[in-house]
């Protein structure tokens, strides 16, 4: 998931029209993903699969799904070889 940050976003939009695009800056491959609404200042976004380790790609938010941002912010897909520690205590509550 991607945190957007910015000012006055709105949870007015249709859900079918409320999306973020990803544009592969080697290739020009576009996807896009519903994005969800948080607040008037955060939007999140899902990264979608199909991407490798290192691709950078430019996020772009629509509300009304034809007029993009264009407020260049980059992001690297990444990858996850492993977590340490592997397990935690069993032990806990609710």
């Amino acid at each position: 998931m991607v945190e957007v940050h910015g000012y006055n976003f709105t949870a007015g939009a249709e859900p079918g029209e409320f999306n973020c695009k990803y544009t592969d800056k080697m290739n020009g491959l576009k996807k896009i993903v519903p994005a969800t609404f948080r607040s008037e200042d955060v939007i999140i976004c899902a990264t979608p699969g199909g991407w490798d380790v290192g691709n950078e790609a430019e996020i772009e938010v629509t509300f009304n799904g034809k007029d993009y941002t264009n407020f260049n912010n980059t992001f690297n897909f990444f990858k996850i070889d492993g977590v340490y520690p592997q397990a935690g205590p069993n032990t806990g509550s609710n």
